[in-house]
């Protein structure tokens, strides 16, 4: 009997800490593609990401607070708020609200990049404004 309690609480434990692992993991995702050599999306990270709302725009504001704004970032960004909204349901409600992805595409707006980016930056912003509008 004393040796079933403490391993329990350790099976209970590991439980916990891998659970909030798996719950982190989309976040990593996002920081590894900000931060990746080659910003080559693979299915791996496409499938982590989409689907996971405004998490992926709060991951984005910490990986490039951490670090600071890079020129491959705007078209980075794009690509993951795109999956992250666009690709599949947002499952957490509280993630449906692009709230952090407005404000994250409104700074985008304000820097110098290609023509292309401002309009696919305008083109998502107007998307997310309208899921904002859409009735639930």
């Amino acid at each position: 009997m004393r040796m079933l309690l403490p391993l329990l609480v350790l099976i209970t434990a590991h439980s916990a800490v891998s659970n909030q692992q798996q719950d982190n993991e989309p976040e990593r995702f996002v920081a590894d593609f900000l931060n990746s050599q080659d910003g080559g999306l693979d299915g791996h990270t496409i499938k982590q990401v989409a689907g996971i709302g405004d998490r992926a725009a709060v991951a984005i504001t910490k990986t490039i607070g951490a670090r600071g704004f890079r020129p491959t970032d705007p078209g980075r960004v794009l690509d993951i708020l795109e999956i992250a909204f666009l690709r599949g349901t947002v499952a957490n409600e509280a993630d449906r609200t692009p709230a952090t992805a407005l404000f994250v595409l409104s700074a985008l707006e304000r820097m110098p990049q290609s023509q292309k980016n401002y309009k696919d930056v305008e083109d998502l912003k107007s998307q997310l404004e309208n899921q904002l509008k859409a009735p639930k």
